[in-house]
């Protein structure tokens, strides 16, 4: 009785934020991003009927011992512009457009344990392939009961 089209979300303007903390089920109920929620939750509440946001979180393993929360890292992705830029800091610091591409592998696994058991592989295999992307595991991505996606 599953929907074939799944479950995805969708939104025009997405918002990256770097969280090397542990993920609640709900991302912005996450211990590390308590300082900044009064910021995302200005962010959401720019969008409009016509620019649907939604707000993932990212990290790579590696990061987790030597990342500072005030250094942490953004990226704002517009799909109908094509258009991604990245910065540190906080949602004032100034944005730099980003060439590379950006890969976003599902691991939430407080969010459905799927994502850790089917996405980990994929996020592991890809982020040591060769290419320009850049490959985070993400929050929960929505629209992939039974596999991972990216």
């Amino acid at each position: 009785a599953e929907p074939l089209a799944g479950t995805a979300a969708y939104a025009r303007t997405w918002l990256l934020v770097e969280e090397n903390g542990p993920w609640a089920e709900d991302p912005l109920d996450s211990p590390g991003l308590a300082p900044l929620l009064p910021m995302l939750h200005g962010w959401l509440d720019e969008g409009t009927d016509d620019d649907v946001r939604r707000i993932q979180l990212i990290r790579r393993p590696k990061t987790q011992q030597d990342s500072d929360p005030s250094d942490r890292l953004f990226y704002e992705a517009d799909v109908r512009r094509e258009t991604l830029v990245a910065w540190r800091g906080d949602l004032n610091a100034t944005r730099v457009p980003l060439e590379d591409s950006v890969v976003l592998v599902c691991t939430h696994g407080k969010r459905d344990r799927c994502c850790a058991l089917r996405g980990q592989p994929v996020f592991d295999a890809l982020r040591l392939a060769p290419g320009n992307a850049q490959v985070w595991q993400t929050s929960h991505l929505g629209g992939h009961r039974f596999a991972a996606t990216l």
